[in-house]
């Protein structure tokens, strides 16, 4: 009795099937990696209801396995979220008229089985049942001054400049080197770009 194998294109001068199987793999497992772990936004809208530009926005996070195994072993997560206001120039590279950056931090509670997302600056925390709900509220903003409205001569010339990621180098140190050879648990959205009028 011959073993079954699997039907191959040989005959037309292709690879066999199970060479196309494995190049299909080795191409999918990156892009299903990256879809376990996104960062988007939501809501985002800049305003101006009087002396000042506000934003508000929503922040969206799925975590890999990697991050939420540290979280349950005790490990804090450190994520940035950037805000940048730019004046497009015409003969130069484009000004960074503010820089904001907001730093979270995330904590699991194991005795008490809660997670904590705590604004480092303003030491202001929140506490949730669940890691989904916790990363759903990180980095949701409201009304956040942007620029003071006499600072903007031309609104159509600014925009804003958002970013989420993780960051590695609060990590302990075994879990930096993976983080940067392995990039298991960098974590670093898309630049999302808005206009400020």
């Amino acid at each position: 009795m011959t073993p079954h194998r699997l039907p191959t294109s040989t005959q037309t001068g292709r690879r066999p099937v199970r060479y196309r199987l494995v190049l299909c793999l080795a191409l999918c497992l990156p892009l299903l990696a990256m879809a376990a772990e996104r960062v988007w936004f939501e809501n985002v809208r800049v305003y101006r209801p009087g002396d000042y530009y506000l934003l508000d926005l929503d922040s969206h996070l799925r975590l890999r396995a990697r991050p939420t195994e540290a979280l349950a072993n005790g490990v804090s997560l450190y994520f940035d979220l950037t805000i940048e206001v730019k004046r497009q120039r015409n003969l130069w590279p484009d000004e960074t008229v503010r820089t904001i950056t907001k730093r979270y931090r995330l904590f699991y509670f194991e005795l008490t089985r809660h997670f904590r997302v705590t604004e480092t600056r303003s030491g202001h925390s929140s506490n949730f049942d669940s890691l989904d709900k916790a990363l759903d509220y990180l980095g949701n903003l409201r009304a956040e001054p942007l620029v003071a409205a006499r600072d903007v001569d031309m609104p159509q010339r600014y925009r804003v400049e958002i970013q989420l990621a993780i960051d590695p180098s609060e990590l302990p140190a075994p879990l930096q080197i993976q983080a940067y050879t392995t990039r298991r648990y960098l974590m670093k959205s898309d630049v999302l770009v808005w206009p400020l009028d």
